[in-house]
């Protein structure tokens, strides 16, 4: 993950770039990989699920409530290791 050098110099990792964050201020943290999408940036390769396929999974974690899981890293299929 490059930084724009708020973290620094250099290139960090996602979760450490994570922890950098308080997420008592921030609430809750929740990262998708809503995979290959078919978008006019992709249609070269002719591949990628449509938009809507991959929105489910950004929808789903967007209208857990506060209870839901937050520090994670998800697909459609659940939780995936970082």
């Amino acid at each position: 993950m490059h930084n724009a050098g708020i973290l620094g110099d250099g290139v960090i990792d996602g979760p450490t770039a994570l922890r950098v964050f308080d997420t008592n201020a921030v609430g809750i943290v929740r990262v998708t990989e809503p995979g290959t999408t078919a978008t006019d940036m992709t249609a070269a390769f002719g591949i990628g699920r449509s938009p809507e396929e991959s929105a489910r999974t950004v929808v789903r974690l967007a209208i857990l409530d506060v209870d839901g899981p937050t520090g994670t890293f998800q697909d459609e299929t659940g939780q995936l290791r970082w």
